[in-house]
Parts: C-alpha cells; structure tokens; sequence
C-alpha cells in the first residue's frame, strides 16, 4: 500500500513539473512583481503553498518543495537557481544563476518570461505551419482509399477497364495501386517522411546550406536559428563569453546546428571585432546576418546586440517563419488539388462513359427485341 501511495505521488510529481515548464512565463513574471514589491523569496513559496492547498492546485507541491530546498544547508543561501534545479529547464537555471544574488533578479526574470513568450510564439507558428500540409495529405490520402474500395469496384462490375478510356484506366491503375501494394505504398512514403525528418538536425554541410534557403528546410532553418539567438542572447546576458556560450551550446546541439557553431568558433578566432562576420555561416536568414553584421560594426556591446535581434527580432522571424509555410501551403494545396481534381473528373468521366456504354447496350438490347 505504501509502495502505491509512493508512485502516486511521484506521478503527481512529474505532472506538477510538466506544469510548471508549461506555466513557468507566468510564474517568472508573478515572481519578479513580487521581489520588486520587496517581497522575501520564502514568503512568496509559503503564501502559493497555503494557497495552493485551498485551491486544489497541482503546484502546491513544488511549492512545499521549494521551501523545503531552501531550508536545507547547502541551499546558498536560498538561491533561486539552486531551489529551481531539477524543476525549470538547464537554459532558464543557467540564465537565473547570473542575477538571483543580486538587485536585478525582478528585471533578470522579466526578460527570461519575455524570451520564453517569444519562442513559444515561435513554436507554435511552426505547429501551425506543419499542420496544414498534413491535413491536405490526410485528406488526399482519404480520397485515394474511397476511390479504390468504393468506387473502381462499381466501375468493375459493369465493364472491364480496357472499356473505361484512357483517364478511366489512369484511375483504375491507382486503385490497383492503393489495393494490391498499398502496403508497399504507405512504407515507402513513410520512409521518405522519415528520411526527412532526420535530415532535419542530421543533415549539414555546405550543400545543406544551399538547401536551407529553399522551403520547406527554410521553415525549420529560421526556427532554429532564431533559438539558437535567444540562447545565445540569454546566455551573454547571464555573464557567459561568447566562446563559452558557443561551447555550452555545442554540446547540447544537433549535428546541424553543431556544424555551424563549429563554423562559427572559427570565425570568432579570426575576429577582433564586428563578431557578427563569424555568424554569416548560412544558419541565420540573409536580412538578419546583414543586420547583426553592421550592428556588430556599429556597437562594442555585442551581448546588447544579439539580445535586441535575437529576442526582440523573434515576431519578425515568426513573421518570416509563416510566409515561407504560406508559400509551401500554396504549392502544395495546387499540386494536390490538381491531383484529385484531375482523379474526381476522371470519375466523372469514367462514370459518364460506362453510362453512354451501357445506356447503348440497352438501347441494342430492345432493338433487338423489335425485331
């Protein structure tokens, strides 16, 4: 019994932590209002436990657990980041450890909530460029199954396919398809979606830099490249080097992107000063590497330079992000269109033509027994 009493509560554990990560901007913001008011970080933990114990709320655990944190002797003097770790992700921890021992800490963690909205802005402009595509190839996918065990099965029944024209025979031919090796089909297009999928953060080079410019790789290109700005921009305001941020990043980097900070590090060596030169690499959109180029010439403080076309060039990256999933959307929606539109007329057609054909075998049927 206690043995299930323990899982349930880790279980409610882990839920509580999945809300907080999802939650964490207003729980940042909430916080830095607090501290700016003068408010002791204990004081606020103990007033959200109290309550969160009234309300039902799944949080009044992490609270409780927080304040047990900060009770302990090696808390640091109940240090933020410390009470935060293993709860809030590594990027947040690493961004709070800069200021929680200082005056700042309100201002510190309105910026982390505002770059946390950003990206999250930014995720869901991708899900909602990605969704589209999948739902026409859902529904094309749909037609081709109607079509193969609902209607070419009527066509049968009346006249053999050599009878049915020649778009009448192009859709019985993708009837047999979809019947016979729909299987084969479905693997094979699972596979190149697979394929895809990997080349994603697998794939780098400099052909994959050509490719980078094209839709639909341009769409995840501007995504990850305008993360990796933020991380960059949170991680040199957190008191972090480049060099060092660009070998923290490298490590919890894909393939792709490490291909690039390895480029990058590169250019850094070479540079003595305007660091955006090391960042042309192909990751960052053309308009945004000439912007953090000659902002980089312009000012010495590079860190404020990345923080104001990293975080707040996000909504145009968004903006960017969702023209070229508009214009992959388009290409897509006319070339399926065009194919079940041409596969819905060739039904029409074929239905028309075994019509005439049996409409004359009736018409030959009672002239003969005229006669």
């Amino acid at each position: 019994m206690n043995t299930d009493f323990e899982f349930v509560k880790k279980l409610q554990r882990v839920a509580a932590v999945r809300t907080f990560v999802k939650q964490r901007t207003e729980f940042y913001e909430e916080l830095a209002e607090a501290l700016a008011d003068g408010e002791a970080l204990a004081r606020f933990f103990s007033d959200r436990a109290d309550r969160a114990a009234v309300q039902k709320d799944p949080l009044g655990i992490l609270y409780k657990a927080w304040l047990r944190r900060m009770d302990q002797p090696g808390s640091q003097g109940g240090r933020l980041s410390y009470v935060l770790k293993g709860f809030a992700p590594d990027m947040d921890l690493m961004v709070i450890s800069s200021f929680d021992t200082g005056p700042q800490i309100a201002s510190g963690l309105e910026f982390l909530s505002a770059a946390i909205k950003k990206q999250e802005r930014m995720r869901s402009v991708l899900v909602a460029a990605l969704a589209v595509p999948a739902l026409i190839l859902s529904m094309v996918i749909v037609f081709f199954i109607v079509n193969a065990y609902m209607v070419v099965p009527v066509f049968l029944s009346i006249a053999p396919p050599k009878e049915w024209g020649t778009v009448g025979y192009g859709l019985y031919v993708a009837s047999f398809l979809v019947t016979k090796y729909g299987v084969v089909v479905a693997l094979v297009l699972a596979g190149l979606v697979s394929w895809f999928v990997w080349t994603i953060p697998n794939w780098s080079g400099p052909r994959r830099v050509q490719w980078d410019r094209r839709v639909p790789y341009r769409i995840f290109r501007d995504y990850n490249a305008a993360r990796f700005l933020v991380a960059v921009a949170m991680m040199l305001n957190a008191g972090q080097s480049l060099h060092a941020t660009m070998e923290e990043l490298k490590k919890r980097s894909n393939p792709w992107l490490r291909w690039h900070i390895n480029r990058i590090s590169r250019g850094l060596n070479r540079a003595t000063s305007a660091f955006g030169e090391a960042f042309n690499t192909g990751l960052l959109a053309q308009p945004i590497a000439n912007r953090l180029m000659d902002s980089s010439r312009r000012s010495p403080k590079f860190h404020e330079v990345v923080t104001r076309i990293g975080v707040d060039g996000l909504d145009k990256t968004a903006a960017e992000v969702e023209k070229s999933a508009k214009r992959m959307n388009t290409i897509l929606f006319i070339c399926m269109g065009i194919l079940v539109g041409t596969m819905i007329l060739g039904t029409m057609r074929t239905g028309q033509v075994l019509a005439d054909a049996m409409q004359q075998q009736v018409n030959k049927q009672k002239s003969q027994v005229r006669k």
